[in-house]
């Protein structure tokens, strides 16, 4: 892990993200929130999650857990 953060070369010791193309969920996350007209905060509350949940999912820096219910 040390050399994952050392990689990254963030002081804040975030793990690395995803940018650009790479970040495929984030983007599009972005995107249809943005044509929707939603806040970040009135998404997050949609989702049952954080706005820093989702700030972190469009930033790249974090992804939702996929499962089957």
């Amino acid at each position: 892990m040390s050399q994952e953060i050392k990689e990254n070369n963030n002081k804040d010791k975030r793990p690395p993200r995803n940018e650009g193309e790479d970040n495929i969920l984030g983007n599009r996350l972005r995107v249809l929130r943005k044509k929707r007209g939603l806040s970040l905060a009135q998404l997050a509350k949609l989702l049952g999650k954080t706005k820093t949940a989702v700030v972190s999912y469009e930033q790249g820096y974090r992804f939702p857990l996929l499962r089957d219910s």
